[in-house]
């Protein structure tokens, strides 16, 4: 069976697109985690995002004191 993840959980993010076991599948969609994909619409191209000029970059820094001998 195809499938879509419509909420995060677990390692699965929303949006991905695989096949998966039926009986798996239908406890999950009675969950409401993920929905059948109806396999014969034509998938849908995914969106690129454009990137910015400059990327924004984060640094982390951690100061700490060294403890004495």
């Amino acid at each position: 069976m195809r499938i879509r993840v419509v909420k995060n959980f677990g390692i699965y993010k929303a949006g991905q697109e695989f096949d998966w076991s039926d009986g798996m599948a239908r406890v999950l969609a009675a969950r409401g985690l993920i929905e059948p994909v109806d396999e014969t619409k034509k998938p849908e191209p995914p969106q690129v995002e454009e990137a910015d000029d400059e990327p924004q970059v984060e640094q982390a820094i951690q100061h700490t004191r060294r403890k004495r001998r």
